[in-house]
């Protein structure tokens, strides 16, 4: 497949690009080597070959979801930056 002007400024503004005039030659030629290596792997036989996403096994390590006491109100409130009471003080998101 050969890569035009074209094909490089569709890429480009589908990834959101802005390619300076000077830089069309060597991005139009940088595209081809990458499409002409892919066309290399396309003509390898993997049809013996198990598909995998990581190179070792792995498993997820997650805690178990025991319910626990949690702080009092004095000790949560004592990071607070800004309270009134037993409350903490957020600024307001809503005018009205």
């Amino acid at each position: 497949m050969k890569v035009t002007r074209k094909d490089v400024c569709h890429t480009a503004a589908l990834a959101r690009l802005q390619i300076k005039e000077d830089e069309f030659p060597q991005t139009i030629k940088d595209l081809q080597n990458i499409l002409s290596y892919f066309s290399k792997l396309q003509d390898l036989d993997t049809k013996n070959i198990f598909p995998f996403t990581h190179d070792k096994e792995t498993e997820n390590r997650l805690r178990n979801d025991i319910a626990v006491n949690p702080l009092p109100d004095t000790r949560l409130l004592e990071n607070a930056p800004s309270k009134d009471k037993d409350l903490i003080k957020v600024p307001g998101i809503i005018e009205g």
